[in-house]
């Protein structure tokens, strides 16, 4: 079974590693990497000072996220999953918990900055793609970042025989339970 859990700063060496081979395994060159290094890198004080979480399973951390927040709106400022583990339910299952942390702290709104090829990641959990913007990147001009955002609600009742410690998501008649002490998804 795999747990979510918070970061701790001494896990950002290993979460800057899943990062680099997660964006790496779409094929970018070398130099386009190089680039990108100071972006995919995660401090020590990244992890004591936004919301990073990882997933485990028996003491291997198989992705993570990281979300920053100002004023009710949620950014999505990492989301990986090593390489080996994409496409097995761990990217949802982050996704998932990262809307329910940015619920029990008052977020209103998700929003992501995505690499193109995850754009069909952030649409299939319901996001919705509101702009664009060219990448910051110097040496890539022309290259455009698709961004997302989602509006947070919470359901308000829990299904029969659930505690209060149970957040309820709903999406198109498809409700997912999070159990908050557990950090279990029930479908």
């Amino acid at each position: 079974m795999s747990n979510i859990v918070r970061s701790k700063s001494s896990d950002a060496a290993a979460l800057t590693e899943i990062a680099k081979a997660a964006k790496s395994c779409w094929g970018y060159p070398k130099e386009w990497m190089e680039k990108w290094d100071g972006e995919l890198t995660l401090t020590g004080k990244d992890a004591e000072e936004n919301f990073v979480f990882h997933i485990e399973q028996e003491g291997k951390i198989m992705g993570f996220y990281s979300l920053s927040e100002d004023g009710g709106l949620f950014e999505v400022e990492h989301m990986w999953i090593s390489p080996e583990y994409i496409d097995k339910g761990f990217g949802k299952a982050l996704f998932e918990h990262a809307k329910e942390i940015a619920l029990r702290h008052g977020g209103k709104k998700l929003r992501v900055e995505s690499d193109p090829h995850a754009e069909g990641f952030y649409v299939k959990m319901g996001m919705r793609r509101v702009s664009e913007k060219e990448s910051s990147i110097p040496g890539l001009p022309g290259r455009m970042i698709p961004i997302f955002e989602k509006e947070l609600e919470l359901s308000t009742c829990p299904p029969q025989g659930w505690t209060w410690g149970v957040l309820c998501f709903e999406k198109k008649n498809k409700a997912i339970y999070f159990d908050v002490g557990t950090h279990e998804i029930y479908k």
